[in-house]
């Protein structure tokens, strides 16, 4: 795509050289925040990797440097043999109790 600008080479390299400063600034200022709450972003980073989601209120926990309560399990109940397909209990279980379910892939677990 071809594209008329009406200033010269030396307009377009100040608007290039300017780009590129905001672009550092913003680069070192998102580091700077990064390294300086770098424990909290470790932190978040070790729970995502135990429960693989969060909600708005753990993130916020977490950031707050609170202890998050234990995950929640699902409930497993026993398919009726009447029934005409599987049931998913841990659906099941959110609409009822209005409870986040976590579900977690069987893996072996992580190292250290």
């Amino acid at each position: 795509m071809a594209e008329e600008r009406n200033y010269s080479e030396e307009v377009a390299r100040l608007i290039d050289e300017e780009v590129r400063h905001i672009i550092d600034e913003c680069y070192s200022s998102a580091r700077s925040i990064l390294e300086e709450h770098r424990d909290k972003l470790d932190r978040l980073v070790e729970v995502l990797l135990e429960r693989e989601t969060l909600d708005r209120a753990e993130v916020e926990a977490i950031l707050a440097g609170e202890e998050l309560p234990p995950m929640k399990v699902p409930v497993v109940e026993k398919d009726d043999p009447t029934d005409s397909g599987p049931k998913d209990s841990a659906k099941e279980h959110e609409k009822d109790t209005n409870e986040k379910v976590v579900r977690r892939p069987v893996t072996d677990p992580p190292t250290a």
